[in-house]
């Protein structure tokens, strides 16, 4: 049995924080030693120190900027500190060093916070522009004939059309697709909640499923305040949680953008 998706996150998860934890169990040890250490060290020393923890930082950032739940300020909030942990530790290599050195330093930490801020952003850069296609396509099917689409009829008089990008009539829109040798599920899915519901589930089947375990990203289309969760995505179907904030007085809906992408078995096996 492969693993699903939450179980990739929280693999994910884990290498990122033991990333981490070495990077800074390394700066420690740089700080708390080389501060007895009577001879300076080589420049060498501070190329060395920089590989070693900008590269376990770099991992972390880059395996914590995959996870599609942390926010653009945790991805910044992780990158600066990871850099002020690389950046510690490549300092405390020019303890007694030369000026030439300690430049050299002070240019790789500076290296080290671009590239990493950069690093971190880029994911979301790239999953806003995914999603923003989505919401577009959303938006334009909207003005299509509903036999196009898989739809259920809606039980409530009062909708959003505008903002969802859903006519009244239509619960759920699909559009399935093969690119870049990946299988693309595209949808636009109904989220409603009662008068005091919190949390309301959504099912979104995949049919026929995907080869392998896919990936997904979704977010909403209009301006409501959910929070998603993807629990669990297998290849014949994704469970969607969404979760509103208060007050839950009254009965809301939303529409979410879904995209979920696995790779064909050919790409698999290549």
């Amino acid at each position: 049995m492969r693993p699903n998706s939450w179980q990739d996150r929280e693999w994910r998860i884990s290498t990122a924080a033991i990333c981490g934890f070495a990077a800074l169990f390394v700066t420690a040890i740089l700080m708390t030693r080389l501060s007895i250490t009577p001879q300076p060290l080589s420049a060498w020393w501070t190329m060395a120190t920089a590989l070693v923890v900008g590269g376990l930082c770099a991992s972390s950032i880059e395996l914590g900027a995959r996870e599609s739940s942390i926010t653009r300020l945790g991805r910044t909030a992780g990158a600066l500190a990871g850099s002020g942990v690389t950046s510690f530790a490549i300092l405390a290599t020019t303890r007694q060093a030369n000026p030439a050195q300690v430049a050299f330093a002070c240019v790789l930490c500076v290296l080290f916070a671009s590239t990493a801020i950069i690093w971190a952003l880029r994911s979301e850069l790239e999953a806003e522009s995914a999603q923003q296609e989505i919401t577009g396509r959303c938006a334009s099917r909207s003005d299509n004939s509903p036999n196009n689409s898989t739809h259920v009829a809606a039980s409530t008089t009062d909708r959003r059309d505008a903002d969802s990008g859903l006519p009244d009539h239509v619960d759920q829109t699909l559009r399935r697709y093969i690119a870049d040798r990946r299988d693309h599920l595209e949808a636009c899915v109904r989220v409603r909640f009662q008068a005091g519901q919190q949390t309301s589930i959504v099912h979104l089947p995949i049919q026929p499923p995907m080869s392998l375990e896919p990936e997904v990203e979704c977010e909403p289309v209009d301006d409501a305040d959910l929070r998603i969760t993807v629990d669990p995505a297998q290849p014949y179907g994704v469970r969607l949680v969404c979760r509103r904030s208060g007050p839950w007085t009254e009965a809301a809906e939303s529409v979410v953008a879904v995209l979920v992408t696995a790779d064909t078995l050919a790409n698999a096996a290549a």
